[in-house]
């Protein structure tokens, strides 16, 4: 079986003058006793489980972020909560990649409140389903999240090769080497890679920085 190379990715820590670049999520949030997430949009109010689920948000999905609009745009943009913004010439990419997802356009505005429209970003919400694929002789793996792994080495006999995976257990996520590799090629921007095997969690330590 051809062994497609596969990446930890997750957006680069981006200093800028001092700190770190990220969106502030302005959408005012509260949570229920059922664990729900319930997001006030002036006069509309969207609920989720949480921004990982794989159910779809629903037909509308509307968040807003200030951002100062005179700092690095980067196409995968840091932001406050746990929900992943991506550029428009980002969501064509892996939608060109067939990964499944759904997309929603989030309003942009400064620290005034003034609305920023010439700057596009979408709420990318990954919707592919939990994937078994890791070799857990191989990584090490004893059933405990806090034990963790001093690697990470996949079984490619247990997965299907999708452009983006969602890794159980860990639940983190890969990215196909070949979509890495266009993300490059188009100077897409925003992404830290790191080699499975260099990850480690755990008693075993932090990952180091996703330079690869």
């Amino acid at each position: 079986m051809n062994k497609p190379k596969y990446w930890l990715y997750r957006h680069g820590n981006i200093p800028f003058r001092g700190d770190y670049l990220q969106a502030k999520l302005e959408t005012p949030i509260e949570h229920d006793d059922n664990r729900l997430c319930h997001f006030k949009q002036g006069d509309k109010t969207f609920t989720i489980k949480s921004p990982a689920q794989v159910e779809s948000f629903g037909k509308e999905f509307e968040l807003t972020y200030s951002i100062n609009p005179n700092h690095p745009t980067p196409d995968y943009y840091p932001e406050s909560y746990s929900f992943d913004l991506y550029s428009e010439r980002l969501i064509n990419l892996v939608d060109k990649f067939g990964v499944k997802f759904e997309h929603f356009p989030v309003k942009l505005i400064d620290k005034k409140g003034k609305p920023i429209n010439n700057l596009k970003y979408n709420i990318f919400h990954f919707m592919e389903d939990v994937v078994d694929g890791m070799d857990q002789e191989k990584s090490e793996w004893v059933g405990d999240f806090h034990i963790g792994i001093p690697r990470l080495v996949l079984d490619y006999n247990k997965f299907e090769h999708r452009p983006m995976i969602l890794l159980d257990h860990l639940y983190i996520r890969l990215i196909r080497d070949d979509l890495k590799q266009e993300i490059i090629k188009l100077g897409i921007t925003g992404f830290g890679f790191l080699d499975p095997l260099k990850y480690r969690s755990g008693k075993y330590g932090f990952p180091p920085n996703f330079e690869d």
